[in-house]
């Protein structure tokens, strides 16, 4: 039986563990980070640039798997039955776990669109799709994954009461669509949304409920909309309500996730607290504003100045790209136009190995999609860097180490 194994707790919570996901794959490492596709493959990036990049291969894994949102998938389910071989073969993807999830992290969802048998989807086509649990599971036999997030509706008020007739109709359908699939599908690894927006005792009664099913793992879903929704979420209500209405009433030995656009400090919050894997969409944020992730991102530079401090300090600390230790740079800025140094002198990415920060911003500047392909690729293997650090902090026993130093910076912008 496939589980989820949990190595080491932390001193506030935070765990080290290993989930069996799939046959023939290599159990995944948490806390962890799953890689957000779309449509039919990562942004800016096709299944050779992934693995000439080396973000993804046999000998480094940096990422869960992939992550497929049914939304981007609703309105070519048939495309998918004629092909029989699911999304991975179809799309090309290097050989990982698939997880299906319902909504698009990257994409904002409107509100007041489902209905009690239903909810609507809109992808990028901005086409309503009506899908019910039927549809879903359809859905799910043609794409293939090793692990599914129910269906479910997550669009509750922030400030509803939960007595409402939209509360009361959003948890019945997510509970009716988790007892249906769990009868159909038996070799998937099945994964229980646990929604309920900010009402507290809503929370706790669906956190109680998908404990007494046979699930998998859990979702914290609904805390925002997707998009940049995400990034605007109150974090100290969101903490309060997962650490003491969720997380009480589930089980210890599954793992814990949580999808939407995550800052580096909002990431450490939530594993402090428990929370196992997380996903791409903040890196792609990044890239589509032309920006580079420049935060420190491994135990050795907590701290310390860096390699790109001291060789650029030296002649213009101005221009240095982290003597404030800035979280991420602008390439877009003119400044950069004549800048001949790698976006960041430490980093091992192929971007930094093999371009300069003036290119890219001249490819930024010129509107090229190799900017889009360039940015991605660094900022992924930034991001995922923060993940591997956060294993070595837990294991070491220095996450209050790494916490600290963004709970510093956090202080110092308020």
């Amino acid at each position: 039986m496939k589980k989820f194994n949990v190595e080491k707790i932390g001193t506030f919570g935070e765990r080290l563990g290993r989930w069996d996901v799939a046959e023939n794959h290599k159990d995944v490492k948490s806390p962890g980070l799953w890689l957000t596709t779309s449509a039919c493959g990562v942004p800016h990036l096709t299944p050779e640039t992934i693995h000439m990049s080396g973000l993804m291969t046999t000998t480094n894994i940096s990422f869960a798997g992939f992550l497929v949102s049914y939304e981007k998938h609703a309105r070519s389910i048939d495309v998918y039955q004629d092909f029989k071989k699911g999304f991975r073969r179809f799309s090309g993807l290097p050989d990982a776990p698939i997880m299906v999830t319902v909504m698009d992290p990257m994409l904002k969802a409107k509100s007041g669109y489902n209905t009690s048998k239903s909810i609507s989807v809109w992808g990028e086509s901005n086409h309503r799709e009506l899908v019910d649990v039927h549809q879903y599971k359809v859905g799910l036999e043609a794409l293939k994954p090793d692990i599914f997030v129910s269906l479910c509706d997550s669009d509750i008020p922030k400030d509803d009461s939960g007595s409402t007739k939209r509360a009361q109709k959003a948890t019945k359908f997510t509970q009716n669509s988790v007892d249906y699939l769990m009868e159909q599908n038996e070799n998937c690894l099945h994964v229980g949304p646990i929604g309920g927006s900010y009402i507290e005792l809503l929370r706790q009664k669906n956190a109680q409920w998908m404990a007494s099913k046979h699930l998998d793992g859990y979702l914290l879903d609904g805390f925002h909309s997707n998009g940049e929704t995400s990034l605007e979420v109150d974090l100290k209500q969101v903490l309060h309500i997962i650490e003491n209405f969720i997380l009480p009433s589930l089980s210890a030995a599954k793992p814990r996730l949580y999808f939407g656009m995550v800052e580096p400090y909002t990431v450490l919050k939530l594993v402090q607290i428990g929370v196992d894997f997380f996903e791409t969409s903040f890196a792609y944020y990044k890239t589509e504003l032309g920006h580079a992730l420049t935060f420190k991102n491994s135990l050795n530079t907590i701290g310390k100045a860096s390699d790109d401090e001291k060789v650029l300090g030296k002649n213009n600390l101005e221009d240095s790209v982290d003597v404030n230790d800035v979280d991420f740079i602008d390439l877009n800025l003119p400044k950069y136009k004549n800048d001949f140094g790698p976006i960041l002198q430490t980093c091992s990415c192929y971007t930094c190995r093999k371009h300069t920060r003036g290119y890219i911003n001249h490819l930024l500047a010129t509107k090229e999609l190799l900017a889009g392909v360039l940015l991605t690729i660094h900022n992924l293997h930034h991001y995922a860097t923060f993940f591997e650090t956060i294993r070595e902090a837990i294991a070491l026993d220095a996450f209050e180490q790494l916490l600290k130093h963004f709970e510093s910076k956090v202080e110092q912008n308020e």
